[in-house]
């Protein structure tokens, strides 16, 4: 309501909500509030002063100032005698460049983002949320199929109440206010593909000893592949079968990505023929990356630089200590996950974050699996455990061919690597995921 003036003597038990709610919503030139002094430590009634858009800057005489303490008072002989000590305030709010009340109601009642919000923060923060309400949920329950389904249907189910309620508003009024079927339509279908997405990656995290599993390229692909699948409806029936194709797919990831690992270490420093193998090691490589050569093992200390370090920022020659530590991180995290594939897991990794320092990777019995060091010129230089080397020497010879049973290992390996190195053949097949014991991860305990 428009005015010229409001005069209030608030009840005193509630006057922070009565002065706020004066301040925010009147629209009027001047306010006189008869309140507690304390007011002046209300958390409530800063926070309306300071959307009047003006210093609230506190003198007694000073007739510009938005707030004014213009008196005192107190009720000690008063016909209702009582302890209260009084301020009387004036409040100018001419010199404000406030909204006026009713935009400030509508603002409070509809909570929508002023028109040059960022529409792109806006819509990150509220997925992040989303996403963390979802994690919760997950976490707290055990079949988290169901979690997962009740909890998609009630939020698509929520999704359309809402829509279907700005439908129901008169059709003149929505025209006035510039809303326009097509609009409505493609708000909803980028909300509900998007829900959709939010509950299809959920179900993906879900399977995380399986993902964990593969390296950041391995990673990446089956995302990719990943995709395509997530058009399709969020039911238990399909989320049975996307168990599936992540198990099937996962084998096949795992064992590319074993290979790719051993030809990226395989250069002219790092290799031992096999016995029966009397052909000079050649450095060509494929457009596949493979070396030329074949039969051979890896020694366990290596000099990476197929296996280098990516370039940094191309205005500098040498990437910053963050920078490092971030490329560090892929390309190491990436060899710690092959080892676990291996049976070694990697309970500790300790990235260094200069040129030359080492770093150590830790088995979860605390012994050390291989210790690494990255140079200016990056390269990377690796000093496995040998029994950590062992297992991936026979486990990339089976993949390969080049041993048929584990008498071969004896008969073709350097003393060294062959040394007990028949207790890993197989080692790969045995520690390889089934579908069975995936489906646990997502069934009740």
């Amino acid at each position: 309501k428009d005015c010229d003036t409001i005069f209030c003597n608030p009840p005193y038990s509630e006057f922070e909500e009565w002065t706020a709610k004066i301040i925010r919503e009147s629209r009027a030139r001047g306010i006189y509030l008869i309140i507690p002094e304390r007011w002046r430590k209300s958390e409530t009634i800063k926070q309306a002063i300071s959307r009047l858009n003006a210093p609230a800057r506190l003198d007694r005489d000073g007739k510009e100032e938005v707030v004014q303490v213009i008196g005192h008072a107190d009720f000690h002989h008063a016909e209702r005698n009582a302890r209260a000590k009084v301020d009387i305030l004036f409040i100018n709010k001419e010199w404000t460049k406030q909204e006026s009340g009713f935009d400030a109601m509508f603002d409070e009642l509809f909570g929508m983002p002023d028109d040059n919000y960022n529409k792109y923060e806006t819509d990150f923060k509220e997925a992040a949320e989303r996403e963390n309400k979802l994690k919760a949920e997950l976490a707290a329950g055990k079949n988290k199929v169901e979690i997962l389904c009740d909890g998609y249907n009630a939020a698509r189910d929520e999704l359309f109440r809402h829509f279907k309620t700005i439908c129901d508003l008169d059709p003149d009024v929505l025209k006035s206010i510039g809303v326009h079927k097509e609009a409505v339509k493609e708000a909803l279908k980028k909300k509900f593909y998007g829900l959709k997405n939010l509950y299809w990656e959920s179900a993906f995290d879900c399977l995380e000893e399986i993902t964990s599993r593969l390296t950041s390229k391995s990673r990446e692909k089956m995302l990719d592949k990943f995709a395509a699948l997530k058009t399709v409806d969020f039911t238990p029936s399909n989320l049975y079968a996307m168990i599936i194709w992540v198990i099937k797919n996962y084998n096949q990831y795992a064992e590319d990505q074993l290979i790719e690992l051993f030809y990226a270490l395989s250069s002219t420093e790092n290799v031992r023929n096999y016995v029966s193998n009397k052909r000079v090691f050649e450095e060509y490589r494929s457009r596949w990356g493979q070396p030329r050569s074949t039969h051979y093992t890896l020694d366990y200390r290596i000099v990476c630089t197929t296996y280098a370090l990516p370039d940094g920022d191309k205005y500098r020659d040498v990437p910053a200590a963050t920078e490092l530590q971030r490329m560090l991180a892929r390309r190491i995290g990436d060899v710690c996950t092959v080892a676990n594939n291996l049976g070694f897991p990697v309970g500790t990794l300790d990235v260094p974050r200069f040129h030359g320092e080492i770093g150590n990777a830790l088995g979860k019995d605390g012994k050390k699996l291989f210790e690494f060091r990255a140079y200016k010129n990056r390269n990377i230089h690796i000093k496995f455990s040998i029994e950590l080397m062992k297992a991936l020497n026979v486990a990339a010879a089976q993949r390969l061919g080049w041993i048929r049973k584990p008498e071969d290992i004896k008969a073709e390996f350097t003393p060294e690597m062959a040394d007990g190195a028949e207790k890993y053949f197989d080692r790969f097949n045995r520690c390889a995921i089934d579908i069975n014991r995936a489906a646990t991860l997502l069934l009740p305990a």
